[in-house]
């Protein structure tokens, strides 16, 4: 059995994934080993997609907008893995005091990058605190463009707010930040107005 079959097709490189799979199954230290992200390196795209996803409606807009407008996806994930009662119990609660996870890639250089869009599920009317995680550890973001876009089952409480706060005193600008509902998500209209924010946040430049 080749990695490729172990570790199926992906927008993340063969070693990203063996990385994570690594991590996730205790066979490798988050000390040890990090992705190229983590060591500082930078980003080498125009445009990178940082996102947290934990039932994949977020990782799915995500990689529409990869396909749609070209960069780099980073997906953002707890160091210690959410579940269905935890997600609830410590997760909403963390959200709503805007705390923040340790998660891997612990730093994002984007020196290199001219626009930054960044998605996140709502947890309890907030950003997830593996998000704010993913914030706090942008590198190099001062005077960089943001778009934003958040999921949801019905409203997006304080989420958009708190993250253009939070990007704000990094420095970045958000030119624009879009909400999804259960219901809007599978709209490809709505999907499109994102990619058109995108696109014209792309066109704009740094």
């Amino acid at each position: 059995m080749d990695l490729q079959t172990v570790f199926p097709r992906s927008p993340f490189s063969l070693n990203d994934r063996i990385m994570h799979y690594g991590r996730t199954h205790g066979l490798i230290s988050w000390a040890i080993e990090i992705p190229i992200v983590s060591r500082g390196l930078p980003v080498s795209m125009p445009t990178c997609i940082i996102f947290h996803s934990y039932s994949g409606i977020t990782r799915g807009i995500a990689e529409k907008i990869e396909k749609a407008c070209g960069g780099r996806l980073i997906e953002v994930v707890p160091r210690k893995a959410y579940n269905k009662l935890t997600v609830y119990l410590a997760g909403g609660r963390r959200a709503m005091k805007g705390e923040a996870d340790p998660v891997d890639p612990e730093r994002i250089d984007v020196a290199a990058c001219d626009l930054l869009v960044i998605g996140t599920p709502v947890w309890a009317g907030n950003p997830t605190p593996v998000i704010n995680g993913a914030i706090a550890g942008l590198a190099n973001c001062e005077g960089k463009s943001a778009v934003l876009f958040a999921t949801c089952g019905v409203q997006a409480g304080k989420t958009l707010e708190v993250m253009t706060r939070a990007l704000e005193t990094k420095g970045v600008v958000v030119k624009a930040s879009i909400v999804f509902s259960r219901k809007e998500i599978g709209d490809e209209k709505n999907v499109q107005e994102l990619v058109d924010a995108v696109k014209t946040a792309q066109a704009a430049g740094p």
